[in-house]
């Protein structure tokens, strides 16, 4: 979704909501999503097989309980690490590269 891409651009990376800088998102943003149509990706089409839909089968038994915590706490633990990697790269980025954006 190219919106979805400005907004992240916008937010996250750049923090700055001056007129080049959303333009030049929103440029980029288009661009992306016209040569995904057309190169053909079908990322955009939301339609599902019946086929597909009808074999789903969700069900677990009691003993995968266990494994599912299991995974859950892995989960959250990597994400945390990956939390805090983000905001140490955030915070080391001035000291290592002072480079200005533009």
């Amino acid at each position: 979704m190219p919106i979805a891409g400005v907004l992240f651009v916008v937010e996250e990376l750049l923090q700055d909501l001056s007129g080049i800088t959303l333009g030049t998102a929103i440029l980029a943003s288009f661009v992306t999503s016209a040569v995904a149509r057309i190169g053909g990706s079908r990322s955009w089409n939301l339609n599902f097989e019946a086929h597909l839909v009808n074999h789903i089968h969700n069900s677990f038994s009691a003993p995968e309980i266990p494994w599912y915590l299991l995974l859950g706490i892995l989960a959250g633990s990597l994400g945390v690490l990956f939390n805090r990697g983000v905001l140490l790269s955030l915070a080391w980025y001035p000291r290592f590269l002072p480079v200005a954006l533009p």
